[in-house]
């Protein structure tokens, strides 16, 4: 009795549907981690007059998360669940955002006269806060109703920003049984609400910090155990020290790793499949983020730091946040130079300076005082 051939075309064309740095995870069986982030929006949902802010840097999962929020309630709950999540942006008002939401819903859900087109300039005029809570009343009625409002930090309109924040108080204020679900780009709460502080006594305010070594780990191991693929344990911590928290690059790695096996007719990802996979990444990157880093790096001067000091600030020990103090950034740098020299922040507070510059591609954010 001889085995079946493997069929590594197959493999391949499954791990690019479980490993996706492209997009956001869809699928609750492909999402790992969160459950701490998870539970405290779950909590929201299930409080009436809760509603919910999910923030934290680009990168770290939120809206995966919000994708397969309604799929960590499905089947527990006997009644129905309505989800919609719709993206802002920055042309939106407080019309259009809502008219992005009803449109979203299903029609039975929905009163007569109460269907929305999306970008109906005509029927924009009609929502306010309160056309907004009558609507959502009724349909809260039929099921569990849960609004999600992702990438909310690029809307300009301080308005329309105002007017949310006025619709969630309305919201808290009467008891409505719907949960509007804030989810932005931002490091703490003020980025985004500003100075709508009036409504933090009904907001659960869920920080979403970069994800820690195990749930990477998970993430790899969970994805490569479905299509039949296992992994070195040095090969899988090279990957989430890579990643350095952001779940976008441990799916593109562990993607360009499990590829470089299959093409070597192998099962099993080595170390020699983890550098070439690095290499192959390298060129996925998305080309704002090259010319960033070529703009952060180029001077016309010969043996300047630029380069060995963004280095540096990627090898700096960080908070959960990704956040450092200039002080960590000496000794990965004494490293990388390798010569008799012991670097103080002095040394290179200007390169730091320079690089929350918008002409050295702002590769940086200080969110302290300007370095001096």
């Amino acid at each position: 009795m001889t085995n079946e051939p493997i069929d590594f075309e197959a493999i391949a064309l499954s791990l690019s549907r479980v490993f996706t740095p492209a997009t956001a995870i869809n699928s609750d069986d492909l999402f790992c981690g969160r459950k701490t982030q998870i539970r405290a929006v779950v909590d929201a949902i299930n409080q009436i007059g809760q509603h919910a802010i999910l923030y934290g840097e680009r990168g770290v999962g939120k809206t995966s998360l919000g994708r397969i929020l309604h799929k960590k309630l499905k089947g527990r709950e006997p009644v129905p669940i309505v989800a919609p999540m719709v993206n802002c942006d920055s042309g939106d008002s407080f019309s259009s955002i809502w008219s992005k939401v009803l449109s979203e819903i299903p029609g039975e859900y929905m009163d007569e006269g109460n269907t929305y087109e999306e970008n109906s300039s005509e029927q924009d005029l009609d929502i306010t806060p309160h056309s907004v809570r009558k609507i959502l009343t009724n349909v809260a009625e039929k099921g569990i109703l849960f609004v999600i409002l992702d990438e909310f930090d690029k809307i300009q309109d301080e308005s329309a920003r105002t007017l949310v924040a006025d619709t969630i108080k309305l919201f808290s204020d009467h008891a409505v049984k719907a949960t509007i679900i804030i989810i932005g780009v931002s490091d703490d709460l003020t980025g985004l609400i500003r100075e709508h502080q009036s409504i933090e006594r009904c907001l659960a305010q869920i920080p979403m910090p970069r994800m820690d070594r195990k749930e990477l780990e998970d993430i790899v191991q969970g994805g490569l155990e479905k299509v039949g693929m296992t992994i070195e344990s040095q090969c899988l911590s090279e990957i989430t020290g890579l990643s350095k928290g952001l779940p976008h690059y441990t799916h593109l790695l562990a993607l360009n790793a499990g590829r470089q096996a299959l093409d070597d007719q192998q099962l099993a990802i080595a170390p020699i499949h983890i550098k070439r996979a690095i290499k192959s990444a390298l060129t996925q990157v998305q080309e704002s983020i090259r010319n960033n880093y070529d703009n952060a790096t180029y001077s016309s001067k010969k043996d300047t730091l630029h380069s060995r000091v963004l280095l540096a600030c990627a090898m700096a020990g960080a908070d959960e946040f990704g956040r450092f103090q200039p002080i960590d950034v000496c000794d990965p740098l004494d490293d990388i130079v390798s010569d008799s020299r012991h670097f103080t922040t002095d040394r290179f507070a200007g390169h730091l300076k320079a690089f929350c510059q918008p002409d050295r591609g702002a590769v940086l954010t200080s969110k302290v005082a300007p370095f001096v």
